[in-house]
């Protein structure tokens, strides 16, 4: 396994184990102990869905627990799984990946406040004492990117670009923008970031985390405005990037 992806799973699992620690330790650790997921929209083992779904299944195994995964290819489906464990009344714990089934899942909350839930990137401001809201500094794995992405480009100029504009999206972008900047800040470069501006906050969105034909035209529109780097932070919808830079790389560029 390369070394990121074993990152990306003991910290999905260390997640994923202290979000269990909100649910009754007798519940969880006994026998019949169950935790049911409910993914963001697509493949659990792709995009967004996939470090929550590897977490997932190596902390039910460590922790010897029964793990319920709840998959949906339309929205319609996300309220489906929801209420399916909801009223199944099995689930110790429910767990929900992103925006879209956070706020599938508020009803819910409100209308069975003695069922445990959880919600990963996304927050209600703790308003509900059946939730745990976990949230992650994005901004600064952002920062890192564009640092990163400055410091390698040969053209001095580097792209990103947002699937929807959330704040766990934007708050990407804010992030590798701010790390161009402060590249430039400290080597006294003139490197430029395209595709976000966030003192306004304004950029390229494709509007969907599912179709990667949507991400394609977006970053060849960046190679062409000259960025060499370009940052998807659009799920699925990034795999247009790798296809893009495979397209150009083939063709000799």
């Amino acid at each position: 396994m390369r070394p990121w992806k074993v990152l990306t799973v003991l910290v999905a699992t260390a997640t994923l184990v202290s979000v269990i620690a909100a649910a009754p330790v007798g519940a969880i650790h006994g026998e019949n102990g169950k935790i049911c997921m409910v993914y963001d929209l697509g493949d659990p083992d792709t995009g967004f869905n996939a470090s929550a779904a590897e977490g997932a299944r190596e902390a039910a195994a460590k922790l010897h627990v029964e793990l319920a995964e709840g998959v949906s290819a339309i929205p319609s489906e996300i309220a489906a799984n929801i209420d399916a464990f909801v009223t199944s009344g099995e689930c110790d714990l429910i767990i929900g990946v992103a925006f879209i089934v956070a706020s599938e899942m508020e009803p819910f909350m409100v209308a069975y406040p003695a069922q445990k839930f959880a919600v990963l990137d996304f927050t209600f401001g703790g308003i509900y004492p059946n939730v745990a809201e976990i949230v992650f500094e994005v901004d600064e794995g952002g920062f890192l990117a564009g640092y990163l992405a400055a410091g390698v480009s040969q053209t001095g100029k580097v792209g990103v670009f947002g699937g929807q504009p959330i704040p766990p999206v934007t708050l990407f972008m804010d992030g590798y923008a701010l790390g161009v900047e402060w590249d430039n800040s400290v080597y006294g470069t003139d490197g430029d970031v395209l595709g976000w501006a966030p003192d306004l906050p304004t950029g390229l969105i494709s509007f969907t985390f599912q179709d990667p034909a949507a991400g394609q035209p977006i970053t060849g529109d960046l190679y062409d405005q000259g960025a060499d780097i370009v940052f998807p932070v659009a799920g699925v919808t990034g795999f247009g990037s790798l296809d893009e830079a495979n397209d150009r790389k083939a063709a000799g560029e």
